[in-house]
């Protein structure tokens, strides 16, 4: 019983930190961006094609992120908010990283997804 009550308060610990909306703007909402939606291996973000593109933050690579932007700023967000602007469907990560050869991996239903 102690031993399931530790595992409980270790899981809310751990999920209350990475799951709690917080406000993130500029700079450091633009390093959140980056490095969760930056493919493994890979130097640049994969954002999703629905992803907003104008008026909003723009990285030092000319990218822009607006609609994700307002909402982390204004209203707050958590990993699962960014995590939801990235994109690492194999569609994608062909778009994204043209010259990484994403398309030599072998047959690969259009929707599956790399990376949950």
């Amino acid at each position: 019983m102690q031993a399931q009550l530790k595992l409980l308060i270790i899981l809310l610990i751990f999920s209350s930190s990475t799951f709690a909306k917080k406000r993130i703007c500029g700079n450091v909402l633009q390093t959140y961006l980056m490095r969760v939606c930056t493919f493994a291996y890979e130097k640049t973000p994969c954002f999703n094609s629905r992803f907003p593109t104008s008026k909003g933050i723009r990285s030092s690579s000319g990218r822009t992120f607006s609609g994700i932007a307002n909402r982390c700023c204004e209203e707050g967000c958590n990993v699962l908010d960014i995590r939801a602007t990235c994109c690492f469907k194999l569609s994608c990560l062909k778009r994204c990283y043209p010259n990484s050869g994403y398309d030599r991996k072998g047959k690969t239903e259009e929707n599956d997804f790399l990376i949950i």
